[in-house]
């Protein structure tokens, strides 16, 4: 990305409009998937919280297991959203600073020294431009995964109610605010 806005600083104002313009279109494009995926991240980590206090959900060992592994998975991708939104500061920091020393240079007339310092600013900013979006597409493959795993661990865990296999006998699938009328009257025989 700063590759390319190097590239075309050396046009007319005019040919310069469109891909200021268009740049703005990608830097709102990439802030609001950062926040979609922030947000449906943090939606599915809190899905596997609730599934703790599911009284229908069972919890095998492979149940168990998927669980685990979505919510870290959902954990990273947050973490990862983190990761983006510094790398981005620092990104933007080193074209502020790119701009300085270019307003430096015109001001003093020493061309070459500030020259060697914009060009090792520009090296830095386009491989922070570059961290990001290698961690933009690594979160979002992180995110695909994270939203399988989430099928197969609620698959796994409402396997039973699935199937129609819901024995509400069993202590597993027993409630403990479903109260049935009979229930009072075979623990205490004299209350009838």
């Amino acid at each position: 990305m700063a590759q390319s806005q190097h590239a075309s600083a050396g046009g007319s104002k005019a040919d310069k409009e469109p891909f200021i313009r268009w740049q703005g279109y990608l830097r709102e494009s990439l802030n609001s998937h950062v926040t979609l995926v922030v947000g449906w991240a943090a939606a599915g980590l809190a899905f596997c919280g609730s599934l703790l206090n599911s009284d229908n959900a069972h919890f095998t060992c492979a149940g168990t297991v998927l669980f685990i592994l979505t919510s870290l998975a959902f954990l990273v991708c947050l973490c990862l959203a983190l990761f983006i939104s510094r790398n981005r500061l620092d990104d933007t920091r080193a074209t502020l600073r790119i701009v300085d020393e270019k307003l430096k240079q015109q001001q003093t007339g020493n061309a070459a020294e500030a020259t060697d310092e914009i060009q090792q600013l520009r090296q830095q900013a386009e491989s922070l431009g570059k961290r990001t979006w290698d961690a933009i597409d690594i979160q979002l493959w992180i995110f695909i995964g994270a939203t399988l795993l989430l099928v197969a661990t609620a698959a796994v865990l409402f396997s039973d109610r699935l199937a129609g296999r819901t024995n509400h006998g069993s202590p597993e699938f027993r409630s403990p605010h479903r109260v049935r009328p009979w229930s009072h009257a075979q623990e205490n025989p004299g209350i009838i």
